[in-house]
């Protein structure tokens, strides 16, 4: 009895089509697979991430552009007053504080901030500082909130919660980037 060599992928006559087409056409979808494989990996995604360091988990995971501002929104701990930050991601993958406002000086708030009428007499401090990542402790006291495209998320989910968030902008390809969306709570992608 003879032995015949099959193709690893199955049989090489398909209902209608020449073996030599089945080749062609196979041989086709492995460039195209491969094509789109290369510029994924490539191509790079910026996202801005949000940790929550003592639970271990990320918050917030979304993909964003250079130029893009996010505001972030606490109470000050010993002046109970709001403080907001206007942050900015980098081309270059870090972020950038564009400005720090609040009504009153509080330990640990900018001293040259300017007064600005327009915001109904609060400090602001324009910025220019370039972070990797930021980093804040909090409470459940602090009221900690993300205001992003839009949307408001409040960053501490339970009185009495302490912990440290950090804010970064993460560089990935765009096959890095997908995994982590369709496998968000992986150990091996973060």
């Amino acid at each position: 009895m003879e032995k015949r060599r099959g193709s690893p992928f199955g049989s090489t006559t398909i209902e209608g089509l020449s073996p030599n087409r089945v080749r062609k056409t196979r041989f086709l979808f492995l460039i195209v697979l491969f094509a789109v494989s290369l510029y994924g990996g490539l191509v790079t995604v910026y996202t801005l991430e949000v940790k929550n360091q003592k639970k271990g988990e990320i918050i917030l995971r979304e993909r964003v552009s250079p130029g893009e501002e996010f505001l972030f929104r606490y109470t000050h701990s010993v002046e109970k007053t709001p403080v907001e930050g206007i942050f900015a991601v980098e081309k270059e993958g870090g972020l950038r504080m564009v400005e720090t406002r609040f009504p009153s000086h509080g330990a640990g708030l900018p001293l040259s901030a300017e007064r600005e009428p327009s915001q109904e007499g609060w400090f602001v401090y324009r910025g220019g500082d370039r972070f990797e990542e930021l980093t804040f402790l909090f409470s459940s006291l602090n009221h900690p909130l993300l205001r992003f495209r839009h949307r408001e998320m409040s960053l501490s989910e339970q009185d009495g919660e302490e912990g440290m968030l950090t804010f970064s902008v993460k560089a990935d390809c765009l096959v890095v980037y997908l995994l982590k969306k369709l496998f968000p709570t992986s150990r091996w992608l973060l």
